[in-house]
């Protein structure tokens, strides 16, 4: 078949000069990865909401938070799955480390499902243990309330914006209902930072 080319070949003839043609699979994980930027540029931005920086130091610190609050006090336990229900956020993004640095699975859920869909991903995953903002109170309440869950962590999103930029605030973050009190198996986000369980013994998962 004389002439005949590849099709993944067919690229190199515009490839930049010096570049190799691939690249070698990391041998880290994704949490790997956040841990190594905060330790190379650990005062560099890693998230900016609302006026509000966030560093990579200060991210990776959370998130080893978090992430030991889930391990020793919630009892995640590796390959364990837990459901991050919350909108785009600092929260989305601490709690997506901290459950892999817990070695845990992600559940991702759409903040904008109800009941029902919440009891059938819960249930086919196997999740119970959840992090949820806290405008989905009424929505995550009954799964907590038949046992289905035997530990939630709630949020709210204007924690996390600075006060200056309180005023733009959307009505979803500006207007959030309080976290819930009261409730044994609901833990406020804010408290696993002072609980003498929030150290940096979470373990990172394994590489994969």
């Amino acid at each position: 078949m004389s002439g005949w080319i590849r099709v993944q070949d067919r690229h190199y003839k515009v490839w930049p000069e010096g570049l190799p043609y691939s690249l070698e699979p990391l041998t880290g994980s994704v949490f790997d990865n956040l841990r190594k930027t905060a330790a190379g540029s650990p005062e560099t931005p890693a998230v900016i909401y609302y006026d509000r920086v966030i560093t990579y130091r200060e991210l990776l610190d959370q998130v080893f938070k978090l992430a030991g609050f889930l391990a020793q006090k919630a009892g995640v336990r590796k390959n364990d799955r837990v459901l991050l229900y919350v909108q785009n956020s600092p929260q989305l993004i601490i709690g997506y480390y901290a459950i892999l640095a817990a070695n845990a699975v992600i559940v991702p859920v759409n903040p904008m499902s109800r009941v029902s869909e919440l009891e059938h991903i819960a249930s086919d995953a196997d999740a119970r243990v959840a992090i949820f903002g806290s405008e989905n109170t009424q929505t995550i309440q009954p799964l907590i309330d038949a046992g289905r869950l035997r530990m939630a962590v709630s949020t709210r999103y204007a924690d996390y914006a600075a006060s200056a930029a309180t005023s733009d605030l959307p009505e979803i973050v500006s207007n959030a209902p309080p976290e819930p009190v009261g409730v044994p198996s609901v833990i406020p986000w804010r408290r696993f930072y002072s609980a003498a369980s929030a150290t940096r013994s979470a373990r990172p998962p394994p590489a994969r």
